[in-house]
């Protein structure tokens, strides 16, 4: 089934694509009172001695977990962040964790070391509904924005954003007709965005603007049925969701000569995932069951199924959003 918000910004709760959920939804999570209070740090455990992390995001619970990179013995999570309607979270390659806030509208950056780091500052964004991001370094440089719906529109776009000088503009390609769901950047500084083609919320279409730039240019080779999240593996490579089928899709060459690779089929349905720095692991939430479920990573040859953790996260439908800290590029 297939599902699209056609509903105002100022209802955030009913923004996720794929989860369908509404806004009358039970929030019985372990933060539920605190989810709409401004972002904190709320320390569970501090054996932070390896700052490497996988933050996985719940957004009517309003936090975040952060875990151990290697967790198949299913550890409890190392820290939480109280957050407001977080989707899809990012870290960048110096570990600096990304999250986009669907309740206030606004972007917080938080230091990526020692992991669970502190806030280095925030920015609100006056484009549209923020629910991912991407940025090679988001405490000097410029974070791009997807938002899931533009201001007073039924498509997505991009915003261009810096802590500095919060948000300046933003990137559009008529491509992405519906709602825009990932975003991801490369070593060029080139800016990738999956989205729905049309606002009936079928199809899906990737859109490339070269440097961050000018009107973009749609990828041919898109083979999604769906649009889901974004991610970039160490050899420039594009992983794409698919929450639809479910699958994963790696596409080479991009964005010159992009390759489809795929179907991989997932263990279960997830929106958003991300590759580990090494290239050797993919993990991917899965909402439905309320897990990340963690794969071994082959890049062109696909995934292979290794196993699954959910630590606290002990309500089903809700941790959609996730980042691999440092990221993988």
């Amino acid at each position: 089934m297939r599902c699209m918000s056609a509903v105002a910004l100022a209802t955030p709760a009913l923004a996720l694509l794929s989860g369908c959920a509404s806004a009358s939804s039970p929030n019985t999570g372990l933060l539920s009172s605190t989810t709409m209070a401004p972002p904190a740090w709320v320390r569970i455990r501090n054996d932070a001695s390896d700052a490497r992390a996988v933050y996985v995001s719940s957004f009517y619970q309003g936090t975040i977990l952060g875990f151990s990179p290697a967790n198949d013995r299913n550890r409890p999570p190392r820290c939480s962040l109280s957050s407001s309607y977080p989707n899809d979270i990012a870290s960048d390659p110096q570990g600096n964790l990304i999250v986009p806030e669907g309740g206030p509208l606004t972007v917080v950056v938080y230091a990526g070391s020692p992991t669970c780091g502190p806030e280095i500052g925030s920015f609100s964004d006056p484009y549209g509904y923020p629910t991912d991001a991407a940025s090679r370094n988001a405490a000097t440089g410029i974070i791009y924005i997807g938002n899931f719906e533009a201001r007073n529109q039924l498509y997505g776009d991009v915003a261009v954003c810096s802590l500095s000088g919060g948000c300046t503009t933003r990137l559009a390609n008529v491509a992405i007709g519906g709602a825009l769901i990932g975003v991801a950047v490369d070593r060029r500084g080139g800016v990738y965005a999956s989205g729905q083609t049309a606002q009936s919320g079928e199809g899906a279409s990737l859109v490339y603007w070269p440097n961050g730039k000018g009107t973009g240019r749609e990828m041919t080779a898109f083979k999604n049925a769906s649009p889901g999240g974004l991610d970039i593996d160490a050899t420039g490579n594009i992983l794409a969701l698919d929450p639809v089928a479910p699958a994963l899709w790696v596409y080479s060459g991009c964005p010159s000569t992009c390759a489809a690779h795929g179907p991989f089929p997932l263990k279960g349905t997830a929106e958003f995932g991300k590759v580990n720095e090494q290239n050797s692991i993919f993990e991917a939430a899965d909402y439905p069951l309320g897990q990340v479920d963690v794969y071994a990573y082959h890049g062109t040859a696909g995934i292979a199924y290794k196993y699954s953790y959910n630590s606290g996260m002990n309500v089903a439908g809700e941790f959609k959003g996730i980042a691999r800290s440092p990221a993988a590029h």
